[in-house]
């Protein structure tokens, strides 16, 4: 899990990467209530963005960059990929992001 939790705040940082008015991801700390969050996903859902995360893990920070842009890239274009990258981009992003604005 811990390789799962540095993969989350790295691709957390890419997402939130911070500036003069926000903290970044990391800086923010949400990533210590990730628990709360994933106990309250769907079991194959959890399960799916773990093993992404553990892909991510074995993978170089440019994959990174690479795969939250093109994610998010995804609801502008069509092609065989978008629909996998959407998903990808709601699971990542939208984990990301609710442990950035949740109010603990």
């Amino acid at each position: 899990m811990r390789h799962q939790l540095h993969t989350l705040v790295r691709v957390g940082d890419l997402c939130v990467p911070g500036d003069a008015a926000a903290p970044s991801f990391r800086a923010h700390g949400g990533v210590q209530h990730v628990d709360r969050v994933l106990e309250q996903i769907d079991p194959a859902d959890r399960a799916s963005l773990k093993m992404l995360l553990s892909v991510l893990w074995l993978c170089p920070a440019p994959v990174h960059r690479l795969l939250v842009r093109a994610a998010a890239d995804s609801f502008e274009r069509d092609g065989p990929l978008a629909p996998l990258l959407r998903q990808i981009d709601y699971g990542l992003r939208g984990l990301v992001l609710t442990l950035y604005f949740a109010d603990w």
